[in-house]
């Protein structure tokens, strides 16, 4: 591990002078962005949430580092912490969570990852037990014993007549209800997860559903729920992002009774809902608005079709990371340049992780205004 971090951050310094976005992560690291979105290291220190596995590792080693299970975390780590009633990550003495604790930096490494995955086992839990929402695994009709992925939807996302909500998060190791795992760690449950979204929207009486587009492999299991071996499986219909978010659109977003959809999407959450406006007709018609906050798409790379660009330009707005007062309206940035995309604005912070969070009253400012235009 220490080898493979050290290797990265090699990589990352050659590759330093070719990358044009810059995104900073709220850890103790500058990471930066390839043109396709993805976090690139420059430091042999804590991930970025949307880091990539390492170019040396096949596509089932690089999934089994996101194994979802939670009996791989380790015990004395995963006791070490928790959440205090603020939702700050504090250890067994109050003290907030802090990455350098050991001499080696592989320890620390392997220490944060697996907090990491016992935060995503409680953020599935808080989804649940604090928003009422209600876990769907999908492909429907799969066994139990197939691998399966799942998203979080409120009881009446059926049948709200009214305003669905549907949350899309970025790439990497996040997960449903999660905008970024690192912010969840170092600054809280409430600035890193998409819980405040999901509240906001269920005391407006509206239905809510979670994407869940990085959960794209999972284990076997036998009838007794028994894992068989080791190895990861595609999920069918979620095989990607792209896939997993179109299989949802179609089994449940389609057939839902909101007369109103918005969509929340962060990061490469916006390439993922551009491909969902380019491929479903009813898309256009049925989406009053999309809040993106700090997206990574481009839509003059992904040749989409005349009537998609004017959707973008009069429903879409993009919350950029950046040094101007919250909501500012904003040049066109370097990725959205021209006119056939959408306006941007400040999310009012310069990280790219923070975006989500400061963004989220100017959000839902705008989505009341364009429910009302209705």
């Amino acid at each position: 591990m220490g080898e493979d971090v050290e290797k990265k951050s090699k990589e990352a310094k050659v590759e330093k002078e070719s990358v044009d976005e810059v995104e900073q992560n709220a850890s103790e690291f500058d990471p930066k962005r390839d043109v396709n979105g993805h976090a690139v290291q420059t430091g042999a220190t804590e991930l970025a949430d949307e880091q990539s596995p390492s170019k040396s590792r096949s596509k089932t080693e690089s999934s089994q580092k996101c194994n979802d299970s939670a009996d791989s975390v380790s015990t004395s780590e995963k006791n070490e912490y928790s959440f205090d009633r603020d939702g700050v990550l504090r250890d067994e003495q109050g003290i907030k969570f802090k990455f350098n604790v050991y001499p080696k930096a592989e320890r620390n490494q392997r220490r944060y990852e697996e907090i990491g995955k016992w935060v995503t086992e409680e953020v599935y839990r808080r989804l649940v037990e604090q928003c009422g929402l209600v876990k769907h695994f999908i492909p429907i009709g799969a066994k139990e014993t197939d691998p399966r992925s799942f998203v979080f939807a409120s009881e009446d996302f059926e049948t709200n007549e009214d305003v669905l909500l549907v949350l899309i998060h970025g790439t990497g190791v996040v997960r449903a209800g999660q905008w970024s795992r690192s912010v969840i760690i170092n600054q809280g449950i409430k600035e890193g997860t998409q819980i405040p979204y999901i509240e906001t929207a269920r005391e407006n009486n509206w239905a809510v559903l979670v994407l869940n587009t990085n959960l794209n492999m999972a284990q076997k299991r036998t009838e007794d729920q028994a894992k068989v071996g080791l190895g990861l499986y595609e999920v069918k219909g979620s095989e990607t992002a792209e896939e997993h978010a179109q299989y949802v659109w179609k089994t449940f977003i389609s057939k839902c009774k909101a007369k109103t959809i918005l969509i929340v999407a962060h990061s490469f959450g916006g390439v993922v809902t551009a491909r969902l406006a380019e491929k479903n007709d009813d898309f256009l018609d049925r989406v009053a608005a999309v809040a993106l906050t700090d997206s990574v798409h481009a839509l003059r790379h992904m040749d989409v079709k005349k009537d998609v660009e004017k959707f973008y330009e009069d429903h879409v707005i993009n919350w950029v990371a950046a040094p101007e007062e919250v909501n500012t309206p904003l040049l066109k940035s370097r990725l959205t340049p021209n006119k056939g995309d959408c306006p941007c604005r400040s999310a009012g912070h310069l990280k790219h992780e923070m975006t989500s969070h400061c963004a989220k009253d100017s959000i839902f400012t705008w989505f009341f205004e364009k429910i009302n235009s209705l």
